[in-house]
């Protein structure tokens, strides 16, 4: 019988016994990236914050860069989810999609700031993203094809330059960016859209020099 001096097993400890150590990785990760940039990240921290020795984290990833592509992966498909179930704009349904990004990327920072960095691109990580990546992008694609009867290549090509441009939206508006506090969250908004409509209609240069 252990003597009344031993200290109770951490209550952190739990998810690992109970076969939840993968999903409490996750959601660890994810509290520290909602105040910090991913390469804040540490294995060993988590480990530590979840209950478990650092080797044990090691049994559900390779290394740090696969978690952070799990959390991505995890991001592209909410993104990808919000945006089929995007209501389309009075200004249309690009508009409509742009309106949903913009809301997603900034109810949901953890995952944002961890969706584009070029850790989760590498070949052995690309996996995790993949499917929803590309099934944002083709939504964004039927969207033009649908409001602006473009062909396959034109809307290609504008998807390109919506998706930049809201990137850019985000990222200069986030909580370490030049524009921080300087619009409201709805003006934000305003101006995904109307700039999305404007790239979906607007005349298009050929490809000629």
């Amino acid at each position: 019988m252990p003597s009344p001096s031993t200290p109770p097993k951490p209550a952190a400890a739990k998810p690992y016994h109970h076969g939840n150590l993968r999903a409490a990785i996750v959601t660890a990760a994810l509290e520290v990236l909602s105040r910090e940039e991913p390469s804040a990240l540490s294995l060993r921290d988590l480990a530590r914050t979840v209950g478990v020795r650092h080797s044990a984290l090691y049994t559900h990833f390779r290394d740090r860069t696969q978690l952070l592509a799990v959390i991505a992966g995890e991001g592209f498909k909410a993104l990808l989810e919000a945006m089929k179930a995007a209501p389309p704009s009075t200004r249309g349904r690009v508009a409509g999609l742009a309106e949903t990004y913009v809301r997603f990327a900034r109810a949901n920072p953890s995952y944002y700031r961890v969706m584009f960095i070029p850790e989760v691109g590498r070949p052995e990580n690309n996996g995790c993203i993949k499917a929803s990546c590309e099934g944002c992008f083709d939504t964004l694609m039927e969207a033009l094809q649908e409001d602006s009867g473009l062909s396959e290549p034109e809307a290609r090509e504008r998807a390109v330059g919506i998706w930049s441009t809201l990137h850019g939206i985000v990222q200069l508006g986030d909580n370490s960016g030049p524009l921080y506090g300087q619009i409201t969250p709805d003006s934000e908004v305003a101006i995904a859209s109307r700039i999305a409509q404007v790239l979906a209609r607007a005349e298009w240069p050929g490809g000629e020099d």
